[in-house]
């Protein structure tokens, strides 16, 4: 059997973070790893869990999915 798939999900809303999580589990070759709140703090978890597959939210405070913050 294959390990799952690691999934990090990234959002600033809790409900949605929670429903996330709550559909990924359904899925049989799918784990929530781990979770963030901020782009920030996606960057962070996912340096340290290495996750296979980071789910983040277009408009995450600071940095998003799509791309990096001002200034850097």
């Amino acid at each position: 059997m294959t390990p799952p798939l690691r999934v990090l999900v990234a959002d600033d809303h809790p409900a949605y973070r929670a429903g996330l999580r709550l559909m990924l589990s359904a899925a049989v070759d799918v784990e929530v790893s781990a979770e963030a709140d901020t782009g920030t703090r996606a960057v962070e978890v996912a340096s340290a869990s290495r996750p296979d597959v980071v789910i983040m939210d277009c408009g995450c405070p600071v940095w998003t999915g799509l791309r990096r913050p001002v200034g850097c």
